[in-house]
């Protein structure tokens, strides 16, 4: 193993003279010497010993058991590619800016989609979501420019932050009753989303959760929903109608409707709604156009 050392000055000595207008004769120095590990390739014994650890098939990397696709690697040929059944887990970052890819098949043995999984992956245009899958990590998809349709299933409980933001192509988006909450960023920038439902478990909305989605014209919220994160819809430049189900939500300190101009549409007999809600008209449905 290569070793350097670093030499350090503790001490300084004069024989003659001073350090002002003089000059010295002698000037001793008092050094140490710390031995220091450089940096050097990996060892045939590391290699051998990741390979104990890892699995191998055709340059992807897994788990030795091949339960956890770790990594398809970024420059690797080909768009489409099919995971593995015994694969019950993507990790994090595993597809991350594939380019190449227009396709992956998800079995449904897996449960777990992880963070920026597919993040930067620009030209997948195509992926079905099992209804094996329970959680979908934080910008697990964001950033897929050429995504146009998104199927959550049933079986989805928990979606995380900014998970399809920048979609910028995709269309539509359903989220399933499973689903309890959706987070801040989620759907940030998809600017040509013009059909969102949401399902009747949601029961808050994150900050900036549908911001400038430039395409959307109206959108329905669920009575079970009880709190709106700042901005959530800031900059949806063409909605025109959001209507609530229930009874008036809390806001954040932020106007929810930033650079947006909805009406807001309640039912009569909703409690705490006012003539305004995030700074905005609000009118019975009965008198919606």
């Amino acid at each position: 193993m290569l070793i350097s050392l670093i030499i350090s000055i503790i001490g300084l000595r004069l024989s003659s003279g001073t350090l002002a207008g003089k000059r010295l004769s002698t000037i001793g120095l008092i050094l140490t010497f710390s031995p220091i590990l450089m940096l050097q390739r990996p060892s045939i014994e590391t290699w051998i010993e990741n390979k104990r650890h890892y699995t191998y098939v055709d340059g992807v990397q897994f788990n030795k058991e091949k339960t956890v696709l770790i990594k398809y690697p970024s420059s690797k040929t080909g768009t489409n590619y099919t995971i593995p059944d015994s694969v019950t887990s993507i990790g994090n970052y595993a597809f991350f800016s594939c380019a190449s890819l227009t396709s992956v098949t998800i079995p449904d043995s897996v449960t777990s989609i992880g963070n920026n999984v597919f993040k930067n992956c620009i030209n997948l245009t195509s992926i079905t979501i099992p209804d094996s899958v329970i959680s979908i990590g934080g910008q697990a998809f964001s950033f897929c420019n050429s995504l146009t349709s998104v199927t959550i299933p049933d079986s989805v409980t928990s979606i995380g932050e900014s998970a399809f933001a920048a979609c910028a192509n995709l269309t539509s988006i359903t989220i399933p009753d499973s689903v309890t909450s959706i987070g801040d960023w989620t759907f940030s920038g998809c600017r040509s989303l013009t059909s969102i439902t949401i399902g009747d478990g949601v029961t808050s909305i994150g900050s900036s959760a549908f911001s400038h989605c430039s395409s959307l014209t109206s959108i329905t919220i669920p009575d079970g929903v009880t709190s709106i994160g700042n901005v959530a819809f800031e900059n949806c430049t063409s909605l025109t109608a959001v209507t609530f189900l229930g009874d008036a939500p809390t806001v954040g300190t932020i106007r929810v409707f930033a650079k947006s101009t909805p009406t807001i549409y309640r039912k009569p007999e909703a409690k705490g709604w006012g003539e305004t809600f995030g700074e905005r008209p609000v009118k019975l449905i009965s008198e919606k156009p």
